[in-house]
């Protein structure tokens, strides 16, 4: 059970720098150091490790994520955001 709740924790770390790089609300301090974090920060490739996680992959989406915010906070619009369906 324990290995679960490591697991569990790596994973909300790494959430909450992405909804530290989407808030657009956000303090700017938080924004920067979640960019910095999910830009391949040796704490990213541990707590990837921990949540069984592929950093290149996480690397990759973050990067995707991070260009899709800087072109809504320009005005370009982005990638449509992900929405489930009610059935999903």
């Amino acid at each position: 059970m324990q290995l679960h709740s490591h697991r569990f924790l790596a994973a909300r770390v790494i959430d909450q720098a992405v909804r530290d790089v989407r808030n657009p609300n956000g303090a700017l301090i938080d924004n920067v150091s979640a960019r910095v974090f999910l830009s391949g920060s040796p704490m990213l490739s541990y707590w990837c490790e921990i949540a069984n996680l592929d950093l290149s992959c996480v690397v990759h989406r973050a990067r995707t994520l991070m260009a899709d915010c800087d072109a809504r906070r320009r005005g370009g619009g982005g990638l449509p955001r992900y929405r489930p369906t009610p059935d999903a």
